[in-house]
């Protein structure tokens, strides 16, 4: 999927201490949702944490 790896590419550019709060917004996902797959986990975070910072605001 296009989306897929769109995020995944976002997840690599992403510094050490956004990975960690990506990895843990997604834990607490999993945690919540045990039907979710981690993969899905990491690309809900992924897009929460892209709309509420945008790539401008990212790179400032």
């Amino acid at each position: 999927m296009v989306v897929e790896a769109e995020q995944i590419q976002t997840v690599a550019e992403f510094d050490h201490e956004t990975r960690l709060a990506v990895a843990h917004s997604a834990c607490i996902m999993l945690a919540l949702d045990p039907e979710l797959s981690p993969r899905d986990a990491v690309a809900d975070a992924c897009q929460v944490f892209s709309a509420v910072f945008p790539k401008e605001v990212k790179n400032n």
